[in-house]
């Protein structure tokens, strides 16, 4: 049976050429660790995790690739019970902060395949206060 024209055109086509897609690292790594000190009046939770990328490439042609990165974040909490608050219908109160990105490291973090000269780059290092309560 005699093929069309697109079927000849694609024919030979295979989208498992065997290169990498874009953005897809083979080595991803994320690890972390945290303690809390449960004795204290007011539980303190300090920790930090990693996060390391390998190379990925910005286009399925595997020509031009970004180079791996990595980050470290650290963190610390605080639980302030209820009975220490101001406001007495709060059951407890949670004080945060964390730094991202400790070493403001400057990475590729994300291509699109449709600009193939164009990258994201990651967030500089970062500074975050927070509170949550519960009531």
């Amino acid at each position: 049976m005699p093929r069309s024209f697109w079927q000849r055109r694609f024919y030979d086509f295979d989208v498992w050429s065997g290169n990498i897609p874009s953005n897809v690292a083979p080595v991803i790594i994320n690890a972390g660790a945290s303690y809390t000190f449960g004795n204290w009046r007011w539980p303190v939770e300090i920790g930090g995790s990693i996060r390391h990328v390998g190379q990925r490439y910005l286009f399925e042609d595997d020509l031009t690739a970004m180079l791996p990165y990595t980050t470290v974040d650290l963190f610390a909490f605080m639980d302030i019970p209820g009975r220490d608050l101001y406001w007495q219908g709060l059951d407890k109160m949670r004080v945060g902060f964390r730094v991202r990105n400790l070493t403001n490291a400057v990475y590729a973090q994300f291509s699109d395949p449709g600009y193939p000269d164009q990258v994201y780059l990651g967030a500089p290092r970062t500074f975050e206060l927070s509170a949550s309560a519960k009531w």
